[in-house]
């Protein structure tokens, strides 16, 4: 798996990474997620949480009433991250992208854990684009909509 970037949109932070598996796929393409289904419960096995460990700050991908939704799922329930309802070859790349909130604190780096047992990716740099750490809220400022 790969982390391909974080970006800070006008929706908030997108995260896009790929997976690419590997399994006996003599028989076919098979559902993502369902490799992926040794845990019991998928919804909480993929879960990608952002840390600002430096502010003591852990983001996750809303849902409508702004709780934690349970990662990506297996059909896309929510707007704000991408269904694992998709069929993948062995050695195929899957992508998948998720929004999470825009960290309020002047941070430039974050770390995502991905799933447990899976070492997290560290110092992943945020591409702010046409905002500032720590100014997001005032995205009309940056527009020249004051």
């Amino acid at each position: 798996m790969g982390v391909h970037s974080w970006k800070v949109t006008d929706q908030g932070m997108l995260l896009t990474m790929s997976f690419v598996p590997d399994y006996d796929d003599s028989d076919g393409p098979v559902r993502f997620f369902d490799g992926l289904y040794i845990a019991g419960n998928i919804d909480s096995y993929l879960l990608p949480a952002v840390n600002d460990r430096r502010n003591m700050e852990a983001y996750y991908v809303p849902d409508a009433e702004g709780e934690h939704l349970s990662g990506w799922t297996y059909f896309l329930t929510e707007p704000w991250a991408s269904s694992m309802d998709i069929h993948v070859r062995s050695g195929e790349t899957a992508v998948l992208w998720a929004y999470y909130p825009v960290p309020e604190d002047k941070v430039d780096t974050v770390e995502v854990a991905v799933m447990p047992g899976v070492q997290d990716f560290r110092d992943v740099q945020i591409n702010w684009g046409d905002y500032e750490p720590g100014d997001y809220g005032n995205a009309a400022e940056v527009d020249g909509d004051e």
